[in-house]
């Protein structure tokens, strides 16, 4: 039986979070990690009694975020996790879209979502070094459908480090079956980096080469 958990990693997102929840939650089971968020996130399941959310007392970033949501949601019953970012780059539609592309193929460990754009430069230049290498287009989205019982075997072995480039090269070294799919994303106009500046930005993109080797 398939069972969806959507992850939604968010940190001081609350305008574009709630837009988001509003549309999918009542057809969806959602975990929101709040790294330690200022802007009334933690309030957010005030709202929309369904939803999940874990609040973190100190902010731990982007990847622990998720490994956090994923060792939380591995030991419920559900058979697939898609994480989903709280910025508004994804568009919903494309939650129903992959599930139903998983429900066909059925034996899929991980589903990676090509986004129709790229944010910077860095992104560009690992997506085609990627595809080249290991056939996979985006390595850095942040929407991807994990397989529960594939996920629960690595979760515990990876730094959380590098957009979880980490995470992504258990599923490959493993020879497991990771499939590309295109989403449609959405341009975010004056977009605040999560991660520092763009120079930082680029700079720990560029680190995810080291598993290109």
């Amino acid at each position: 039986m398939f069972k969806f958990a959507i992850l939604i990693p968010s940190y001081n997102e609350y305008i574009t979070l709630k837009k988001i929840i509003r549309k999918i939650y009542k057809n969806n089971s959602i975990l929101i990690m709040n790294d330690n968020s200022n802007d009334g996130t933690s309030l957010i399941e005030n709202k929309f009694k369904k939803v999940m959310i874990c609040n973190n007392k100190s902010r731990i970033g982007y990847e622990k975020n998720l490994v956090k949501g994923f060792k939380i949601l591995i030991h419920k019953k559900f058979s697939h996790i898609i994480t989903f970012d709280a910025d508004g780059e994804h568009h919903v539609t494309n939650i129903n879209k992959v599930k139903k592309f998983i429900l066909k193929k059925k034996n899929i460990d991980l589903l990676v979502g090509n986004r129709s754009f790229l944010n910077r430069f860095s992104e560009k230049i690992i997506s085609i070094l990627f595809k080249y290498r290991f056939g996979i287009k985006d390595p850095l989205t942040g929407l991807k459908v994990y397989k529960t019982s594939v996920l629960k075997k690595f979760v515990n072995k990876i730094e959380g480090n590098f957009f979880l480039i980490d995470l992504l090269y258990e599923f490959i070294k493993h020879n497991k079956n990771i499939k590309n799919f295109n989403i449609r994303s959405v341009k975010i106009k004056n977009r605040k980096s999560r991660i520092g500046n763009p120079l930082i930005s680029n700079l720990k993109i560029f680190k995810c080469f080291k598993y290109l080797a």
